[in-house]
């Protein structure tokens, strides 16, 4: 498989995200327009524990994408694959009817997590195998539904309720998972075979066994992710907590985006994880395109002096979070998509929890130098080359090179200062600028043909 077949795909999950960041921007800049401080507080503690609702299928659903990661369309007509839906179905209804037990008698916001939990882990089964078989058309089309019905749920609350609570977000959350549920879910479930195979219990051990590592490596993703937000709800204050989940809230839209990108190189580096050529030159491709992702900076900063003042104090988190979009790209895109294609799964997770464990130890240690959202912001973004470099040395392709870090070195100069030295209009214009200068200086060839593949590629 090679680029020139993936761009169909790529601009069409592309167009699905476009869709996601709407529903992020709504979702990131509307809600706290209408929740004081400490409401809003309460909706990113949610946010931030339903972060974690997607390894309660403990690997199951990564054990799919493994055993299905390049298979045919074919498969969806196997009466062992519709077998080990009515499984994951089953699964998923006890363990979190057993969640929704535990947040009736003592807190409600796991009752809440539970009824939200549910239907996402099913989604999220069905999103795994379309992605592994490279059914992206579908993936899009359930990723847009969830995106525009959410959209119009937040609207609707907004418009027609006086005073909101952060109550009624979360319940739009659960609300509009179960409705895409209803929709997708019997939709896919009905397309399958209507042959059903025994369910075997050594099968599913094996589908829990490829999967458990690639789980826990997911459960210690999430936490590389956000533990930095946890030692600042635990350790600072409540408006500390709002301002850092609001700038954590801005980056993921532009993480949504490169996310989905990542999701169509999958099926490539499973058929080409030994092609370091075409390994290399996506790996290229990721830094610059990260690199011009931060460009974003300057956009938020003139819509928080306009639109929401009261979180200009996230902007000192911003300015520095966004400086880690080149690392983030290529750890999203092609070490973690690298891992799961050659199936090396307890690498990924030693390699996942060494990486959440420096964090830690980094965010710990800021905390100890000086208690503050911004030294534990500085931290996160180490720890974010730090993963850059480290895992470059675990794939043929991947390896760091001078030309490399000269060019992430310029970049983080032209970034820090621009964003500090400059008003807004004037820092973006040298910044774009700049990065386009150090761009065609290290990787010209490279960068016009990242263009051509996206935007000129003609039809073959």
């Amino acid at each position: 498989m090679k680029l020139v077949e993936v761009r169909k795909d790529l601009i069409r999950v592309s167009l699905a995200s476009i869709v996601s960041i709407l529903s992020g921007i709504i979702q990131g800049l509307l809600i706290p327009r209408f929740l004081n401080i400490i409401e809003y507080a309460d909706f990113k503690t949610f946010t931030l524990l339903a972060g974690y609702v997607g390894i309660l299928h403990f690997g199951f659903s990564d054990g799919l994408y493994i055993k299905y990661g390049g298979f045919n369309k074919k498969i969806l007509k196997s009466s062992e694959l519709k077998s080990n839906f009515i499984f994951l179905f089953f699964f998923q209804l006890i363990v979190f009817s057993g969640i929704f037990i535990f947040g009736i008698v003592y807190n409600y916001l796991f009752a809440y997590l539970a009824l939200y939990g549910l239907p996402y882990n099913l989604l999220l089964g069905i999103k795994h195998i379309q992605r592994a078989i490279g059914e992206f058309k579908k993936f899009s089309l359930l990723t847009v539904s969830e995106s525009i019905l959410k959209i119009s749920l937040f609207i609707f609350a907004i418009v027609s309720i006086q005073k909101l609570y952060s109550s009624y977000f979360i319940i739009i959350l659960i609300v509009s998972q179960w409705l895409v549920f209803f929709l997708f879910w019997t939709r896919f479930f009905f397309n399958l075979t209507k042959e059903t195979s025994k369910i075997k219990t050594s099968e599913i051990f094996n589908i829990f066994a490829s999967g458990f590592f690639i789980m826990m490596g997911n459960l210690s993703y999430t936490l590389f992710y956000s533990i930095d937000r946890w030692f600042v709800k635990l350790l600072l204050t409540t408006k500390d907590f709002a301002y850092y989940s609001f700038a954590a809230s801005m980056m993921n839209m532009i993480v949504t985006f490169v996310a989905s990108i990542s999701m169509t190189f999958y099926p490539i580096l499973v058929h080409e994880k030994n092609n370091n050529k075409l390994i290399k030159k996506l790996k290229t491709f990721l830094i610059i395109l990260g690199a011009f992702a931060s460009t974003t900076y300057f956009l938020f900063k003139i819509v928080l002096h306009i639109y929401l003042p009261n979180y200009i104090p996230s902007l000192d988190i911003i300015s520095v979070l966004f400086a880690g979009f080149p690392a983030i790209a290529v750890i999203n895109a092609i070490y973690v998509n690298l891992y799961k294609a050659q199936k090396v799964e307890k690498k990924y997770f030693f390699t996942v929890v060494s990486m959440a464990a420096v964090s830690f130890l980094l965010n710990l240690l800021a905390v100890i130098i000086n208690k503050s959202t911004v030294t534990i912001v500085v931290a996160t973004t180490i720890a974010f080359y730090f993963w850059f470099f480290y895992s470059s040395k675990d794939f043929e392709g991947t390896e760091t090179n001078i030309k490399e870090i000269v060019y992430l070195i310029f970049f983080l100069i032209l970034f820090f200062n621009t964003t500090r030295l400059f008003i807004w209009w004037m820092g973006l214009f040298v910044f774009i600028l700049g990065v386009l200068i150090i761009t065609i200086i290290f990787y010209k060839r490279e960068f016009f043909d990242l263009i051509s593949k996206i935007f000129f590629l003609s039809k073959k």
